[in-house]
């Protein structure tokens, strides 16, 4: 089990004990540490991925960031998978059995979806699409790697307020109810 509050990832073992805890990108590699962790996801090797938003100027640049854990508390590795306007969110964040991770979110009047490869978190690719305000976006993968992102939509010429994506790993559109 590992809960996410606030900004703090912590790892629990059956009996409810604390194995290890991290903050708000504790040793971020890339930038300071103004901001909070998102989403989390495990993949079944045990490893903790937790995206997140922070500021490296709080309030002007804000990035999306991804790292892993490892089983044992201590970051893998980290990569910035968005920059942008401070009105980005991560809303969401999967994991495939090989480690590749997909995040989705919102920005401004915008859904995002990114793919992440698994060795080094580096995004492969990001998909935008128009969803209303509030539209929160939930995202779940199969077992072939391929993401489906589902939303909230507005003002649609087939009068649907539901969007369905399925993405391949590398990104391309696999099917669209829209």
């Amino acid at each position: 089990d590992i809960p996410l509050l606030y900004g703090l990832a912590r790892r629990l073992d059956a009996s409810g004990a604390e194995v290890w805890a991290r903050r708000q990108f504790p040793d971020s590699l890339l930038f300071d540490r103004f901001g909070a962790f998102d989403a989390i996801a495990g993949d079944p090797d045990g490893n903790a991925y937790v995206a997140g938003h922070f500021w490296t100027v709080p309030g002007l640049a804000m990035h999306i960031m991804l790292q892993k854990i490892g089983t044992d508390g201590v970051l893998a590795w980290e990569s910035a998978v968005l920059d942008d306007p401070a009105w980005t969110s991560v809303e969401d964040l999967a994991v495939a059995a090989d480690g590749s991770a997909t995040l989705a979110g919102r920005r401004g009047g915008e859904l995002w979806i990114a793919g992440c490869e698994p060795w080094i978190g580096e995004r492969i690719w990001l998909r935008t699409r128009p969803v209303p305000p509030p539209a929160r976006p939930g995202l779940a993968l199969d077992g072939t790697g391929a993401s489906y992102v589902a939303s909230a939509v507005a003002g649609n010429p087939s009068g649907t307020d539901l969007l369905v994506l399925a993405h391949a790993f590398a990104g391309e559109i696999l099917h669209l109810v829209d």
